[in-house]
């Protein structure tokens, strides 16, 4: 089920905005188990704490993504679709840094 929750144009990152078409599915519950396994280990929780905050999450995955100076516009593969004439040459590699005070 695919829901138009998404605002228009979401900024996370200074240097790339985040555009619609957008997605949100509730979280997977192997993944759940992972990412609560994840946590548990990184902030030294127990895991039936970080498991029941997890549970109520979803996910939000945006089709689009641009560089804000003028860049190229990036299409998520699997949210946006490509016609026949049309290459895609994007690559996008994703990290994420926590940090805990």
């Amino acid at each position: 089920m695919i829901m138009n929750i998404c605002p228009n144009i979401i900024f996370t990152d200074p240097d790339y905005v985040l555009l619609p078409p957008c997605q949100q599915d509730p979280v997977p519950p192997p993944l759940i188990e992972k990412i609560a396994a994840c946590l548990a280990t990184r902030f030294d929780a127990p895991v039936q704490d970080i498991r029941s905050h997890l549970r109520a999450a979803s996910l939000r995955r945006y089709g689009k993504v641009r560089r804000v100076d003028g860049g190229d516009l990036m299409n998520a593969s699997t949210l946006v679709a490509f016609g026949d004439d049309r290459r895609d040459a994007t690559f996008v590699r994703v990290s994420c840094i926590f940090n805990h005070h």
